[in-house]
C-alpha cells in the first residue's frame, strides 16, 4: 500500500464536524473559496466551546447528534467529498438550503457555500493536529488507515468497499467496529 496517500483536510469545531461526518449538514459555509475539489476529510478541532457545546443540545442540533459530550475531538472523523464551491446567495437562490441546514451555517450575502456530499465513515477516529485553511492529512501506517484511506479517494465502489471490508476482517477482526457506509 503507498505509504504516501495524502487527501485535503479542514478542520471544523464540533457540533459541526460530527453534523458533517453524518450527512446532516451538507453545506459547510465559508468567508473563502476553494477551487479544489475531490475527496476532504473532516477532522474534528480540539476545541468545543461552552457556547458550541450548548447549542448542539438545542433544536435542530439535538435532532442529529445524541450527546454531544460524546463528540470526538481532536481527530479525523471521515471523509467527504468537495463538489462545488458557490457563494451563499446561489446556494439560496438554488434552493440548495433546506430548513435544517439553515441552521447550520451562516448564509450572510458574500459567504461561500462549499457543497459536500458522500459522507464515509469508519468506526475509528485518527488523532491529528488540526490547521487553519485546508491541510493535507496522511494516514497514520497501520495497514487498516492506509487501506480506508485508499478506499476514500477511490470513494466508496464495490471495489473499494470491498478491500476495506477483507483489511478490516484480516486485520482487526475483533479490535475495531467498523461499518461501510449504506
Amino acid at each position: 500500500m503507498d505509504t504516501a496517500i495524502c487527501v485535503k483536510a479542514l478542520s471544523l469545531t464540533q457540533p459541526w464536524a460530527s453534523l458533517v461526518a453524518t450527512g446532516a449538514k451538507r453545506i459547510e459555509t465559508r468567508t473563502w473559496p476553494t477551487r479544489y475539489r475531490g475527496p476532504l476529510a473532516i477532522h474534528a478541532s480540539m476545541r468545543f466551546p461552552a457556547a458550541e457545546r450548548a447549542l448542539a443540545r438545542t433544536h435542530p442540533f439535538s435532532d442529529a447528534i445524541s450527546d454531544p459530550d460524546a463528540l470526538p475531538r481532536g481527530a479525523v472523523i471521515a471523509v467527504v467529498d468537495l463538489v462545488d464551491c458557490i457563494r451563499t446567495e446561489e446556494a439560496l437562490r438554488r434552493g440548495l438550503v433546506g430548513p435544517r441546514e439553515v441552521f447550520f451555517g451562516d448564509y450572510s450575502a458574500g459567504r461561500w457555500a462549499w457543497i459536500l456530499g458522500g459522507p464515509r465513515l469508519w468506526g475509528f477516529d485518527e488523532p491529528a493536529g488540526g490547521r487553519m485553511q485546508l491541510w493535507p492529512w496522511r494516514p497514520g501506517s497501520d495497514p487498516l488507515r492506509q487501506a480506508v484511506a485508499a478506499w476514500l479517494e477511490r470513494g466508496a465502489t464495490a471495489v473499494g468497499i470491498a478491500l476495506a471490508r477483507q483489511v478490516v476482517e484480516a486485520a482487526v477482526a475483533d479490535t475495531l467496529r467498523w461499518e461501510p457506509p449504506a
